[in-house]
């Protein structure tokens, strides 16, 4: 998901989005997922519809280390 925010954020603007009110260029679920929301110090959240782009070095998230340990299995 990481990637795929850095991947639209870097696309230019589509020559004819200026003729669609709201250009969809990435898919968010909004339902329950806690692997996904634990997994990151940050978790991506899309307030308002918008997703805001990280700004940190390479993909812009942070991996919790605790949250990993419980969801791994050995």
């Amino acid at each position: 998901m990481a990637a795929a925010i850095q991947f639209a954020a870097s696309v230019p603007q589509y020559p004819h989005a200026d003729y669609i009110p709201e250009p969809l260029l990435f898919e968010f679920d909004r339902s329950e997922t806690p692997l996904r929301d634990d997994l990151l110090i940050d978790p991506v959240d899309p307030t308002s519809g918008v997703l805001e782009v990280p700004q940190e070095p390479g993909l812009g998230i942070s991996v919790d280390e605790d949250a990993v340990k419980q969801y791994r299995i050995d």
